[in-house]
């Protein structure tokens, strides 16, 4: 029997995991057990609470009100985050919860609240090996946004007012294991036994055209036709793609990651076995409707759209990527590459996204105060050639390059009181664009502030979708 070898890879990538969790104990033995030495024996009047791991404990946190106006609604947000960590010789704790509520202050939309458990994880120490576990929210990488190997946690893409990197990351159940060789270098290893893709609104001002719209019509099409079962058998199997209400076990996703610096150098390389991230959709016209025969009328029969004919998945992939980041001419520069091999390594699958090469390059400098920060990344999809047309190929409508721009000013004003920010993220091929402002006044712990976003240029490409949902926030964030 012959061996796939895209199986065979993805068989050497978890090997090499296990090996590095296997790893962790055998570490401790080169030093004393859990940064200790071999134990004595405790004495008659030595308690419990004496011999034990003397800690820390902290609790911290942020509570948030805010109103957002658009230009047709306005809502009101409130927000928090509470945190709780503990820390001692031994190991680590954090468990932190995130809450939210929110309301449409026109009566236009009805209210939501939501508590949510934001991270939580417990970390061991063994000499110069780690184990960790729990609920995470991890970068990799050296990009400041977006950047391609950054690829563990989903991102929230439901609310396009949610623009911290951290805050639109998804944690995930995994498993993390690390070891340190020297003060520069350190082997890391991430098991995500779970997948789910990144999210999307599904409806709504931030539901992406191509769900809000085109199915819709698809909905409306099939109802009127006397076909509502089928539609909301559809309905059903979009949401299960785009929003699991379940994490799958089926496509567990794990990757190895080595850091090292030398000579003002520092490097990263990693492998990842994983899913993209975002759902790939096709629909095979040949099956698109089948017929359905009468018994009584078997000479006319009816064509019935069939669900199955519309396929929809996240595609397993190999990725193979390096990071380096250095200082050059006084700029600091991060850049990022990425190869991605999914199973249509031919390109000829057209349910299967063809394989890309994903790259960003970015840097920053303080100029008299202001610090300048720029970055490009963008994908390239490989034999483009051979994709064929929509919606028969799930990229029968991409570009064979995607890339953006992002450009951001920023400067803080009486020592440190005052803060100013300003971002432009541009789409080369889409010639479309998002706007960003900040001004925030920060005194001890209570910040005042003010931010907004627009979109605009062509209605059809990522950014430009949304032209019509500019926004203003005033918010009030106290910390403690």
């Amino acid at each position: 029997m012959k061996t796939d070898p895209y199986s065979r890879m993805s068989r050497l990538g978890f090997c090499a995991f296990a090996a590095l969790v296997c790893a962790v104990p055998t570490a401790a033995q080169e030093e004393p057990a859990f940064g200790f030495g071999p134990a004595e024996p405790a004495s008659a009047a030595e308690s419990p609470a004496d011999s034990a791991d003397s800690g820390v404990l902290s609790l911290s946190g942020e509570a948030s009100a805010a109103f957002d106006a658009y230009t047709d609604d306005l809502d009101s947000v409130f927000a928090g985050k509470v945190r709780l960590d503990a820390s001692g010789s031994r190991g680590e704790a954090h468990i932190g919860f995130a809450f939210t509520a929110s309301g449409s202050a026109s009566g236009t939309a009805s209210g939501t609240a939501s508590i949510a458990v934001d991270e939580g994880w417990v970390r061991a120490f063994f000499g110069k090996a780690d184990l960790e576990a729990g609920v995470r929210k991890i970068v990799w990488g050296k990009a400041d946004s977006e950047g391609p190997l950054d690829a563990i946690n989903p991102v929230d893409f439901s609310d396009l007012r949610v623009t911290g990197q951290m805050d639109r990351k998804i944690a995930r159940p995994m498993l993390r294991a690390g070891f340190s060789a020297g003060d520069f270098t350190r082997l890391e290893g991430v098991f995500v036994p779970a997948f789910v893709p990144n999210r999307f609104a599904l409806s709504g001002r931030w539901a992406p055209a191509a769900l809000d719209e085109s199915f819709n019509t698809l909905f409306a099409v099939l109802q009127s036709g006397g076909q509502s079962d089928v539609a909301q058998t559809l309905s059903a199997k979009i949401a299960s793609a785009f929003a699991p209400e379940t994490a799958d076990p089926k496509y567990p996703q794990y990757g190895l990651r080595l850091t090292t610096s030398f000579a003002s150098q520092d490097i990263g390389i990693q492998y990842l076995y994983g899913n993209r991230k975002t759902p790939s959709v096709s629909v095979d016209s040949t099956k698109l409707f089948v017929a359905q025969s009468d018994p009584l009328e078997s000479e006319n029969p009816t064509l019935v759209f069939n669900p199955d004919a519309l396929r929809i998945s996240c595609d397993r992939f190999h990725q193979a990527g390096i990071d380096w980041a250095s200082v050059v001419a006084t700029l600091n520069i991060r850049a990022e590459a990425a190869l991605h091999l999914t199973e249509d390594l031919f390109g000829s699958d057209g349910a299967v996204s063809n394989p890309d090469f994903a790259w960003s390059f970015g840097f920053d400098r303080d100029i008299a105060g202001f610090t300048i920060l720029a970055q490009g990344f963008g994908s390239i999809v490989l034999m483009h050639d051979r994709i064929g047309v929509s919606p028969d190929d799930c990229q029968g409508d991409a570009d064979a390059t995607s890339t953006r721009i992002l450009a951001r000013i920023s400067r803080s004003f009486f020592r440190g009181e005052l803060d100013f920010s300003a971002t432009v993220v541009s789409g080369i091929e889409d010639r479309d664009w998002m706007c960003l402002g900040e001004i925030s006044s920060t005194r001890d712990a209570l910040s005042i502030g003010c931010k907004g976003g627009l979109f605009g240029g062509r209605v059809d490409g990522d950014l430009g979708q949304y032209r019509g949902n500019g926004w203003v926030s005033a918010y009030l964030t106290y910390r403690f």
